[in-house]
């Protein structure tokens, strides 16, 4: 029995001891990130969505609205851009809260739920979302959908953990009747816009600058019905990272007064 009672002792010890370290190591991974961790290492983490119009590959050169415009923020501050290209915007989030990366870059409109629970940049540009279906002569003559009233009932696929969850749950309450969600943990705008237009989904939301750019490369969508006002998109941060913020917004100013955001917009948004 002693022996037993040594040997769970030491187990005991030995699980306790795990846990300790466990919490020391979880807490160094989440300590806060701001501006002087991230010059001293050199380098800024930013996550971005792949996709044709905000990152992708062309040729042999990296390329995109949102790479290009991360490139010029890391130059300024001379920091190397460590690129993460992530295709979920669960993921995003999550390695953002956890510090695997700084900023995400990508098409976020900005909400109250939004700037809430992160650090929320001035505005980069405005959009609106669009409801993605399939045009009549595509779709079996059935007309498009004109008036959000007729979308009671109907199913809108987005992506997971989409702000415009909210845009559709208040339109709910204003039609009066229920529409249907499907968060897709695996797909952003444009591979929802995609499986529209193959006829495997009927319904997608979508960003209109992608929307629009998209057109012209799948002529059986239509994306003629709004689904929101139109919304202010910025980068995101996490709330420990005020001077990082700062000089985010710094950035932006600087970039909307000297055209550089129009220009990346004409090339990379314009049809």
């Amino acid at each position: 029995m002693k022996k037993q009672m040594w040997l769970y002792l030491i187990l005991l010890s030995v699980a306790l001891i795990g846990m300790a370290l466990l919490r020391v190591y979880n807490k160094r991974e989440i300590e806060p990130r701001d501006l002087d961790q991230i010059r001293k290492e050199g380098v800024v983490r930013i996550a971005l969505d792949y996709n044709s119009v905000e990152f992708h590959v062309q040729a042999d050169s990296l390329v995109g609205f949102q790479y290009e415009l991360a490139q010029r923020f890391a130059k300024e501050l001379d920091l190397q851009v460590e690129v993460h290209p992530v295709s979920s915007l669960s993921d995003m989030m999550s390695g953002l809260e956890s510090g695997e990366y700084d900023i995400i870059a990508r098409m976020m409109p900005i909400t109250l739920d939004l700037k809430e629970l992160y650090g929320v940049s001035s505005p980069i540009f405005t959009s609106k979302q669009l409801l993605v279906q399939r045009k009549a002569e595509f779709n079996n003559d059935s007309l498009p959908i004109r008036n959000q009233l007729y979308l009671a009932g109907k199913t809108l696929h987005l992506p997971a953990n989409s702000p415009v969850r909210r845009r559709l749950h208040n339109l709910m309450q204003e039609i009066g009747d229920t529409i249907y969600v499907v968060e897709d943990p695996l797909y952003q705008d444009e591979q929802l816009l995609q499986l529209v237009a193959l006829g495997e989904i009927e319904f997608a939301v979508c960003d209109a600058l992608v929307a629009q750019k998209l057109q012209a490369y799948y002529p059986q969508i239509d994306i003629s019905t709004d689904i929101g006002f139109s919304q202010l998109n910025a980068w995101v941060l996490r709330r420990d990272s005020p001077v990082l913020l700062d000089t985010v917004n710094s950035f932006v100013e600087r970039a909307i007064q000297d055209k550089y955001i129009d220009k990346l917009v004409k090339r990379y948004f314009k049809p």
